[in-house]
């Protein structure tokens, strides 16, 4: 099962990303990539745009969820 799905709101790694090391920067997973990797990633709105390139899971933070899932 994946612990993200679309519509998180989430953190990056500010280490990796340093772009958005500033406090309170934020995003919003957009699509889960289709890319065949053992990392799992995904595009996400962040700042105002879409980050350029995919991230992978590893490197967000879970903020907030959309909406819990009715298991």
């Amino acid at each position: 099962m994946n612990k993200f799905k679309v519509g998180d709101l989430v953190k990056v790694c500010s280490r990796n990303y340093p772009r958005y090391k500033k406090k309170g920067t934020c995003g919003i997973l957009m699509r889960e990539s289709t890319r065949e990797s053992t990392a799992q990633s995904w595009s996400v709105f962040i700042s105002g745009r879409m980050h350029p390139y995919t991230i992978d899971e590893i490197y967000i933070d879970l903020l907030e969820k959309w909406a819990e899932s009715e298991e």
